[in-house]
């Protein structure tokens, strides 16, 4: 009778090892993965900000030019 509980019980702490392990890399796994999508999403992030600087400056250059040949095009009627 005692080896049959103690049987259980060695089974018992096993199975509660078990699924400690299993929690620990579970954590551990869903952490690192974490940490590379908010890598993942930082770097885009500067991404678009660059893109968009870019955007901004081709803008301002369309802008500039369209100012130059409109104030070209106002000289020339007069």
């Amino acid at each position: 009778m005692i080896s049959i509980a103690t049987e259980y019980v060695e089974s018992f702490v096993w199975w509660i090892l078990g699924v400690l392990a299993l929690a620990v890399g579970w954590v551990g796994r869903n952490i690192l993965t974490n940490g590379k999508r908010l890598d993942l999403l930082e770097q885009n992030g500067k991404h678009q900000s660059v893109l968009r600087q870019q955007d901004h400056e081709a803008i301002k250059e369309v802008r500039d030019d369209l100012r130059d040949i409109k104030s070209h095009l106002m000289g020339r009627s007069k």
